[in-house]
């Protein structure tokens, strides 16, 4: 283990290289990092930003706000966040 973290308002973190082995479909998987991404937007999220981050192309107008465009808007701000900036 890498030791115990204070990271943000979290405690005591830990680190550790992983491997995962899925048997059904004969995979290895090794990282040195995992992260647990939530699946409902936290509360610093603001809904216009969301709903900008929704659309589909930049020329789109502006989609209603609704818990699903939210939620759209929130998976794709997820997955730029980890994967350009890990």
């Amino acid at each position: 283990l890498a030791g115990t973290f204070q990271i943000g308002t979290t405690k005591n973190q830990r680190f550790c290289e992983t491997t995962f082995y899925h048997k059904s479909t004969n995979t290895l998987i090794v990282t040195d990092a995992l992260a647990k991404i939530q699946s409902k937007p936290p509360t610093l999220s603001t809904d216009d930003k969301l709903l900008l981050i929704s659309k589909k192309s930049t020329s789109d107008p502006m989609p209603p706000k609704t818990m699903e465009a939210l939620q759209i808007g929130w998976e794709k701000n997820a997955l730029l966040i980890s994967y350009f900036f890990p």
